[in-house]
């Protein structure tokens, strides 16, 4: 029996082939979608961006199909929709639904095209980890984990597919979301099952506001939010628009501000801002000028015209049905996490500048803001930039900032084991070891023990206990990544007397960690990747 919320566009919900599904009578070509409610912050770092591989593997099985489609795979879903001739889109759900349940039955040999397929997407830089602003809140979990990109994707295989879809494609964990109301002849076979997921793990334990250093190629702002959810379009729109006026339309420092949001859980978002500065003096321009623009905000409320903007913006989007078919296809997608469904595009709150101003202020104390290392040329002014904008830095590694010369000392010696000074220094088991002459690593110095990697010349360390995943490519080049989010490439070959040592440093990992990137080279040829 179907059952209507009675709104401005109404929502029906029913049951279809046992699952919940999701209605609205909207005008235009009809829409279907299977709404999945697990993604990259279901995963673990070892199984990183299996997904995506997933979503490949499921849409290679499905055939060909003469309606407009596609499959998206996201940090907290995997969406596969179509648009046409009703009967046609039934068919392509009944085909997802058919190609999904047969994974059982899939072998390495069956993952070899679209594991190239999906290596042609991501390119070979999505084979190593990097920190986002997700994974420098999170680290290597939760969220996070969509930072870590297709690290290990060389090395997943049959098995780690099948049980992901086991979890994934069962009736709980899925939601239709369709443009029209149900029709008799749509029934996606499914096995009937309830959702396995965890709570979201929380926030690293490092300080905010804060600033982090990042592989990704913008600079973005963060927030944890937990205003009332009708508030939060509104707020979030009159950030956005704040920072573009004063980035773009005033200085053109970017070419422009998107805005990315998550639930975290049933009360808290996140949301990250993200601009595009081109080169270094920008960047810390962009920095200064978005960090000024939200304290303003949070003192001085916005200014007049940016609020009414904003609301006539709102106002008009919740009259396109894109909009609204938007609004349901996230519902879909929150309701298949168990979560609640966003505000409707066509509620605006009445808040006034004041609310506004509150709200900011409210967001400030999680802020955590991310630029590039690359765009770093000049580390004294980026510092001198932390301390005028009362920022402190997140530094994702273990350091000896905190230790005494003497702890230096037994730690490098002791190589990671915890030993006294005396026993330390007689039977030293940490090495030190020099990049070859005639190398890309002369001048740098590791020093390696049982426990233990240091980069010397940083003054960081990598303890086995912080390692989430580790993989050695067809170069020899090692990556590691951390509980924290943060990565390292080594190649031990180009370090002078550090096979032994290396090797008992791997030895002393836990053998579920280790996902060997080799195989990219060949791989490639299948895909065509330069």
């Amino acid at each position: 029996m179907t059952d209507t919320v009675t709104l401005s566009t109404p929502l029906g919900r029913t049951t279809t082939a046992g699952i919940p599904t999701l209605w609205c009578d909207l005008p235009g070509d009809y829409t279907a979608a299977l709404v999945v409610g697990l993604g990259a912050r279901d995963l673990t770092p070892r199984t990183a961006g299996l997904h995506h591989l997933v979503e490949h593997v499921v849409m290679s099985r499905v055939g060909h199909v003469t309606v407009e489609h596609n499959a998206a795979s996201g940090p907290d879903s995997m969406s596969f929709w179509a648009t046409g001739d009703p009967p046609r889109v039934h068919d392509f759900l009944h085909r997802v639904a058919a190609a999904a349940t047969s994974l059982h039955d899939i072998t390495d040999a069956d993952l070899r095209v679209d594991r190239a397929t999906v290596l042609a997407e991501v390119g070979l830089s999505g084979l190593y980890a990097g920190i986002g602003p997700l994974a420098a809140r999170w680290g290597a979990a939760g969220l996070g984990l969509a930072d870590l990109g297709h690290a290990p994707l060389l090395a997943l295989d049959a098995s780690d597919v099948r049980g992901f879809a086991a979890r994934a494609f069962v009736t709980g964990a899925c939601r239709l979301a369709l443009t029209r109301p149900p029709l008799a002849d749509l029934d996606p076979q499914l096995p009937v099952g309830l959702p396995v997921r965890g709570e979201h793990p929380p926030a690293l334990a490092l300080p905010t506001p804060g600033i982090a250093y990042t592989d990704d190629a913008q600079v973005t702002v963060s927030f944890l939010v937990g205003l009332p959810p009708e508030h939060r379009h509104l707020v979030g729109s009159v950030i956005r628009e704040t920072l573009l006026r004063r980035l773009r339309r005033a200085s053109g420092s970017v070419y422009g501000v998107d805005i990315a949001t998550f639930q975290v859980d049933a009360t808290t978002s996140s949301w990250t801002f993200t601009s595009d500065p081109p080169t270094p003096a920008v960047a810390r321009d962009v920095l200064r000028e978005t960090v000024r623009a939200l304290h303003l905000l949070a003192s001085d409320g916005p200014e007049t015209d940016v609020l009414d903007h904003v609301r006539e913006a709102l106002a008009a989007d919740g009259t396109l049905v894109d909009a609204r078919r938007d609004w349901l296809l996230a519902a879909a997608e929150s309701e298949a996490r168990g979560l609640p469904a966003p505000s409707r595009v066509e509620e605006i709150p009445v808040i006034d500048a004041t609310e506004v101003r509150d709200a900011v202020a409210g967001l400030l104390p999680s802020m955590l803001v991310t630029v590039p290392r690359h765009l770093v040329d000049d580390l004294d002014a980026f510092e001198h930039l932390e301390e005028e904008l009362a920022l402190e830095a997140r530094v994702p590694w273990r350091s000896y900032a905190d230790m005494s010369r003497r702890e230096i000392m037994i730690d490098l010696a002791g190589g990671g084991a915890r030993t006294g000074l005396a026993s330390a220094l007689v039977a030293s088991t940490g090495t030190f070891h020099k990049g070859r002459f005639f190398g890309p690593q002369r001048g740098v110095e590791i020093c390696l023990g049982p426990r233990q990697l240091v980069l010397v010349q940083m003054g960081v360390k990598v303890q086995v206990e912080d390692v989430v995943l580790m993989g050695d490519d067809d170069d020899g080049d090692i990556e590691l990544v951390t509980r924290t989010g943060a990565s390292v490439v080594i190649n031990p070959r180009h370090f002078r007397r550090a096979a032994r040592p290396w090797a008992r440093f791997v030895a002393a990992l836990p053998p579920d960690v280790v996902r060997s990137k080799r195989g990219a080279d060949a791989l490639s040829a299948v895909s065509g990747v330069d």
